[in-house]
């Protein structure tokens, strides 16, 4: 399953595919420990997954394996100078973001994405840090979404 979900990232991601352009999801109530709705919106996964629990903690967990892959080579594109690089790497971290509700991080990568295409290679490394302290701070929503999903499948 996790070899699938890997190929589910990248078909998702790449150039001319499924279009991750900014869109308008709905917030959801959901759990008072997850007080930030424009950080993580739990729809996209839910409908992305039909509410299965089990594919919800397998997309959270592909999620952070391929964020943490794409950020590495945006910033080795970065520190080569290279622009389509830059640029392509950001849009698969968009993509992945959006598909899992980080709408926060979709938002940031999306601008860097925008820099990249431009070629503006100085704004998208200042933009850098905003993105990398949102990567953060959705992981730890993400995390607290995963363990509340795990517990409420061990009470039904």
């Amino acid at each position: 399953m996790g070899a699938l979900l890997s190929w589910l990232f990248s078909f998702f991601t790449r150039e001319g595919l499924p279009s991750t352009d900014p869109v308008s999801v709905p917030e959801t109530k959901i759990p008072d420990e997850f007080p930030n709705v424009l950080r993580f919106c739990e729809t996209s996964i839910r409908d992305l997954t039909q509410d299965d629990t089990e594919m919800q903690v397998e997309f959270i967990d592909a999620y952070f394996e391929s964020t943490e892959e794409e950020l590495a080579k945006l910033e080795a594109a970065l520190a080569a100078n290279d622009t389509q690089n830059a640029y392509i790497k950001s849009h698969s971290i968009k993509g992945a973001a959006r598909y899992v509700g980080a709408l926060k991080v979709a938002e940031h990568a999306y601008k860097l994405e925008m820099l990249g295409r431009d070629g503006r290679l100085v704004a998208v490394r200042a933009g850098m840090p905003a993105l990398k302290q949102e990567l953060q701070e959705t992981e730890t929503e993400l995390r607290k979404y995963k363990d509340w999903v795990l517990q409420e499948k061990k009470h039904n």
